[in-house]
């Protein structure tokens, strides 16, 4: 079923704020899952999977369509998510700091200025035994400018497979959907198996993957609202 574009520009806000709403509470029960009011075993681990996968078909309703994967316009839009994220990252990782110095957390700074280094750069989501040790919650943002950096690129690789002779409806979003799962199950089953050792509720690639896997999903959901493919 088709409608018009502006009827899918009339539908589009109400799908944003949905959404929106649904990584609110995902934020509100991690928050919650933190003070030790829910038991729940992994409920923060799976609200901030939730989170990601939100803002993957977010980005995918805002943006899709809009990129053509140039240096300048992935840095524009790095500069525009730091110009909004940063400031109270920097917050955070101040207030961090001064708790540490006190003898308030089970750190000092003295024996973390690598974690604290790597958490300025937001880098710390990379390493397994320092992700968690200066600021715990400040590699969910890194995460997260990760999924952004690679927005660009996946709106490309999408609209690639939208514009594909061989490729018609559903199928343009489910060859790049399947790749993604695939990775990530292996991923997955590798982190079960204990061949590779990391968290995968918080390791960049597999936060990555999740939200590249919304942001196909976002990308289908337009195209069946009515975007027509190839319309940009």
């Amino acid at each position: 079923m088709s409608v018009s574009e502006g009827n899918l520009s009339v539908s589009r806000p109400s799908r944003i704020e949905s959404i929106s709403g649904i990584k609110a509470i995902a934020l509100m029960l991690v928050f919650i899952w933190h003070t030790g009011v829910i038991k729940a075993p992994d409920l923060g681990a799976r609200m901030c999977e939730l989170f990601f996968v939100c803002s993957g078909v977010l980005e995918a309703i805002n943006h899709h369509g809009k990129c053509e994967y140039t240096m300048e316009e992935t840095v524009s839009i790095i500069k525009r998510k730091l110009a909004r994220i940063y400031p109270l990252y920097i917050v955070s990782f101040l207030l961090a700091a001064p708790l540490g110095a006190l003898g308030m957390k089970e750190w000092t700074i003295e024996n973390n200025t690598t974690a604290a280094v790597l958490n300025l750069l937001m880098m710390q989501a990379w390493f397994s035994n320092l992700q968690f040790s200066f600021n715990g919650v400040s590699w969910f943002v890194a995460d997260l400018m990760l999924c952004y950096l690679i927005t660009p690129l996946l709106s490309y690789c999408v609209r690639r497979y939208e514009t594909m002779a061989k490729l018609n409806g559903m199928q343009a979003y489910l060859v790049p959907f399947g790749l993604l799962f695939i990775v990530r199950l292996i991923f997955q089953i590798a982190q079960y198996k204990g061949v590779i050792s990391i968290s995968n509720h918080s390791f960049p690639l597999s936060r990555m993957l999740d939200y590249g896997m919304a942001f196909v999903a976002g990308c289908a959901i337009l195209a069946r609202g009515g975007l027509p493919v190839g319309h940009h």
